[in-house]
């Protein structure tokens, strides 16, 4: 595969990856493995594309989240804001440490197929699993006639933390950061729509701290430019139009044909490993 399609390949991958609950480089993984693909980037230009990959669903989440960007910074009070960015640094921080600690464990133990198909199984369960809890617990409370919404700005700290906790799980391959995200927020109260929404938007700092890292890696790699600019516009179009899609579908239906997805696809791979033996 030349450069230029491996740019568009793992454009989209990151692009629908990053924001729909399916893991991202849990299919570049099982991609190359099902697929034999030869992407012709050196271990340096790898790390390097990553930045632009990075930068294009940077990019979507903050042109999608503008208004509610601005109005952080114009409308909220000096408290609101405080406590906006107490939020973000709670549900940033244990993915930040775990990243530092466990990147190179990580690397070693869970990057063969047979580990990101058990992950993409058993976290689709896990959705599976939030999922229901909402659905029972806004039944519960329907009858109550008590609210079950807890909006996003009102989160306690807490809470808040936990979700960086999940989110911190994200760093094993076939986990999904957003699917791990979303299955903190159900089990915590939030609903569908609000979960998904709080995943897109702590997605910011942990996305700019990814691609920050990276920068010298992309100043020592060589990359063609053109192959830069090609996967940031594919994965900055494809992450928005990821951001749109799941909040429309989330309006009015639950996780399940996501979790459907991933238990298929990991039976599937399951499989062909028996297969090749």
């Amino acid at each position: 595969m030349s450069d230029f399609f491996s740019s568009i390949f793992l454009g989209v991958v990151q692009g629908l990856g990053e924001f729909i609950p399916v893991s991202s480089s849990g299919h570049l993984i099982l991609a190359r493995y099902v697929f034999n693909l030869d992407l012709n980037f050196s271990p340096a230009q790898y790390l390097a594309f990553d930045v632009a990959l990075h930068l294009g669903t940077l990019c979507a989440v903050v042109l999608y989240f503008r208004r509610k960007i601005k109005k952080t910074i114009l409308s909220h009070t000096r408290d609101q804001r405080k406590k906006l960015i107490s939020l973000l640094i709670l549900t940033t921080l244990p993915g930040a440490i775990a990243g530092v600690v466990f990147s190179d464990l990580i690397e070693e133990i869970f990057r063969s197929p047979a580990s990101v198909a058990s992950m993409i199984f058993f976290y689709g369960l896990l959705l599976l699993a939030a999922d229901l809890h909402y659905r029972n617990q806004k039944k519960e409370t329907a009858e109550l006639a008590f609210p079950l919404d807890e909006k996003i700005h009102e989160l306690p700290c807490y809470k808040a933390f936990i979700i960086g906790m999940f989110q911190a799980l994200a760093l094993i391959p076939g986990t999904s950061r957003s699917g791990a995200t979303i299955t903190g927020g159900l089990f915590l109260g939030l609903d569908r729509k609000d979960a998904a929404k709080l995943s897109f938007f702590i997605s910011i700092p942990i996305i700019f701290g990814a691609g920050l890292i990276q920068v010298p890696a992309l100043i020592d790699s060589g990359l063609n430019p053109r192959v830069f600019v090609t996967g940031f516009f594919v994965s900055f179009l494809v992450g928005f139009l990821s951001i749109k899609f799941m909040l429309r579908y989330l309006a009015a239906r639950s996780y399940v044909l996501f979790v459907a997805y991933r238990i298929i696809l990991a039976l599937i791979i399951f499989g062909i490993i028996a297969c090749r033996g």
